[in-house]
């Protein structure tokens, strides 16, 4: 077997080490050639995974029998339009494209009467008038790019709207921006990783998150598993993703979500990935579970016919629920990383540490995924001790910078 997946970087790596054990060429199509994934595939490309023409082109000269775009809209689109052109195994391309843009995913679920939220898609040329329209919306508005995920280019309620409108307008591919009423989760919000198969929900399993507060941009900086809502409430989730997802059309392939529950009780879902969680989500969820979301991804997009199977959920070996946490390790502020941390508390919980960024190199505020300096994977043998340490973890997980060097004469 061939597969050509696209995209090198650090959350992808897992998908292109799955596709390794099966035995198969694997070849990637990033063109950020020092990303590390490039370095374990069989061929590695300098092309863009958000060209589908060049990687059509990629696919049909190596003889490819599957592509498989992870942990990225971008990514997730182009493997759609491949797949479906080339006749290969794959998500459904509309359904991608209507889960991929805020705007259309907003559009389409409200026309189907499952979703009601003030809110407008804007061009480059229009701040006037979405500044204008956001200042009627009592309840606070939420900025973002039309077409970006992982919290890139997005402001929660702005304290200078212009400034925000330019930072997603800055983020945004296609040059759209989507202003939109802020919701306010009641229980906390919490995200999951599913999967859907002949149009049905086959497999979803939750956690709960925690992001940056406003005004930052709500990226996502920790997981703890399982999610700590009550069964009948996830139940109700559940039926609500699927209704959201015939919606859209997607009847097929993984999916990553963030929702919550609005104080009448109703579910409500901010956004739909086409594609498998980041932030080693999936592999979180495979030790919960058993079900290994990202080789199921692989082996989809060479099998048409694949089905996922789906064991008893979130319990392990000897019936004892399993409790575990990811902590995204981020800066505060600008430097040169000298060191990463941890306090000896936090030994007996931790699985592994896996650096994005090496001593010496300069890091950034975290803003969004792409600011991550690594991940952290935790395991706890209940849910009191995790929500405890994970609750002090920027105290238990030190970030110690040097000043960034001065450029002046």
């Amino acid at each position: 077997m061939k597969i050509l997946l696209l995209g090198a970087a650090r959350h992808q790596v897992p998908a292109i080490e799955a596709a390794l054990r099966e035995g198969w060429e694997v070849f990637t199509a990033d063109n950020v050639p020092a990303n590390p994934g490039h370095r374990l595939a069989t061929r590695s490309f300098d092309v863009s995974a958000a060209d589908p023409d060049a990687v059509t082109r990629l696919a049909e000269e190596l003889g490819v029998d599957g592509v498989l775009g992870c942990a990225s809209e971008v990514c997730a689109r182009t493997a759609a339009q491949v797949a479906a052109r080339l006749g290969l195994p794959g998500s459904p391309p509309e359904a991608v494209e209507t889960l991929s843009f805020k705007d259309a995913f907003r559009k389409c679920t409200q026309s189907a009467g499952l979703q009601t939220l003030a809110w407008r898609c804007w061009g480059r040329d229009e701040a006037e008038m979405a500044e204008a329209w956001a200042g009627r919306i009592s309840a606070g508005v939420v900025v973002k790019p039309v077409d970006s995920s992982g919290g890139r280019g997005v402001t929660v309620q702005p304290d200078h709207f212009r400034d925000a409108f330019e930072r997603a307008m800055a983020a945004s591919r296609v040059g759209r921006v989507v202003v939109e009423e802020r919701v306010v989760p009641v229980g906390g919000q919490f995200g999951g990783d599913g999967w859907m198969e002949q149009g049905r929900l086959k497999f979803l399993h939750c956690f709960d998150n925690a992001t940056l507060p406003p005004p930052d941009n709500g990226a996502a900086i920790q997981e703890t598993f399982p999610c700590g809502h009550d069964a009948g409430s996830l139940e109700v989730m559940r039926t609500h993703l699927e209704a959201l997802m015939k919606a859209c059309g997607y009847t097929r392939g993984p999916f990553n979500f963030d929702g919550c529950f609005l104080k009448d009780g109703r579910p409500f879902v901010f956004e739909i990935g086409p594609r498998n969680g980041g932030n080693f989500i999936p592999h979180q969820i495979q030790q919960q579970t058993g079900v290994d979301l990202t080789t199921a991804a692989v082996r989809s997009a060479v099998d048409l016919e694949f089905e996922l199977a789906v064991p008893v959920p979130g319990r392990g070996e000897g019936g004892e629920p399993r409790f575990h946490a990811t902590w995204v390790v981020h800066a505060r502020q600008t430097g040169i990383l000298r060191e990463v941390k941890l306090a000896q508390e936090l030994a007996p919980y931790v699985q592994e540490l896996i650096p994005y960024v090496s001593p010496g190199a300069p890091v950034r505020p975290f803003a969004m995924s792409g600011d991550a300096l690594g991940m952290l994977l935790l395991q706890f043998p209940n849910r009191a001790e995790m929500h405890g340490v994970m609750a002090r973890m920027p105290a238990l997980c030190q970030i110690h910078l040097e000043p960034t060097p001065s450029h002046e004469p």
